[in-house]
């Protein structure tokens, strides 16, 4: 009688098996023994065994392994990638750090302020090597100021600061009553210490714009003066250069 071998464990089962009595192995005809004209079949996957029973094994899906070389270079390019991201992040941050830092200090240093006209008058000094002109205008945020035309000493030329920086302007014929002194003789604390109570002074607490204008005179002496402005009607206070009130006129 003819007997099927397992291709496992070799044991001999009995034809009609499908499972070898031995191991539990599927079984194939092409291994019965003594049978010559068998066809061969495709030899059956080796079993994997959970808990004791066996079972047929699963395919698994071929793993493709990558060279160290390329795991290597795959960490690097990571490492560049998030380095760069978080360099990127700082400078932004580093950046808008300075331009915060910078606007504080442009807030805190407003020109109509004691540190903000020594301030100004500094600048004017080192951009210019003096602070002779004749006439200058000072706002909350930018000021101008007219000195004598290098090129043309029949001329004036106006020159304005903002943001901390110089542009030049256009030239102008010097008026009658202009002359050339030193912008910066006057005393800065008394006379910035009128502005907050000029309005009041001057009836005009609606004022959209404040300035304070010095101006040379033939003699070498200062014209102060503190204007206010509605958008239509001017008002004025004169002030002497050690601060005190000249005189006001609360329409212009």
């Amino acid at each position: 009688m003819q007997r099927i071998e397992c291709e496992w464990c070799h044991e001999e089962n009995k034809a009609n098996r499908t499972h070898c009595e031995s191991c539990g192995a599927p079984l194939s005809i092409k291994d019965r023994v003594g049978d010559p004209v068998a066809q061969p079949f495709a030899a059956p996957p080796p079993p994997t065994f959970d808990m004791g029973s066996p079972v047929a094994a699963l395919p698994f899906p071929t793993v493709r392994r990558r060279s160290p070389v390329g795991v290597l270079m795959w960490v690097a390019f990571l490492i560049i990638v998030v380095g760069a991201g978080i360099g990127v992040a700082a400078m932004a941050h580093k950046n808008n750090h300075a331009r915060s830092t910078s606007s504080a200090t442009k807030r805190e240093l407003q020109l109509q302020t004691v540190a903000g006209l020594n301030g100004l008058l500094t600048e004017i000094r080192n951009h210019f090597g003096d602070t002779m002109g004749y006439e200058l205008d000072v706002y909350p945020d930018y000021a101008f100021i007219k000195r004598a035309d290098p090129n043309n000493n029949r001329h004036e030329r106006g020159y304005t600061y903002m943001f901390s920086e110089w542009s030049d302007g256009a030239g102008y014929s010097i008026p009658a009553d202009a002359a050339v002194a030193d912008l910066s003789k006057f005393d800065v604390a008394a006379v910035i210490s009128k502005l907050p109570g000029a309005p009041q002074s001057l009836g005009m607490t609606g004022f959209k714009q404040i300035s304070l204008n010095v101006q040379g005179l033939a003699d070498g002496s200062l014209k102060l003066d503190i204007w206010l402005s509605d958008g239509v009607d001017i008002a004025m206070m004169d002030l002497n250069p050690d601060g005190s009130v000249k005189a006001l006129h609360p329409l212009h």
